[in-house]
This record gives structure tokens, sequence and C-alpha cells, in this order.
């Protein structure tokens, strides 16, 4: 999973959720 690549927001939410 490369965070960089997928960092739109929506699924940065899903890989590391700040709630």
């Amino acid at each position: 999973m490369d965070i960089e690549q997928i960092s739109d927001g929506a699924s940065e939410l899903k890989i590391e959720p700040s709630g």
C-alpha cells in the first residue's frame, strides 16, 4: 500500500483513520 500514491484524502483515511 503506497500511501504517497493513494494520498487522495478519503483513501488516506481508510489506510490510517485518525479517530
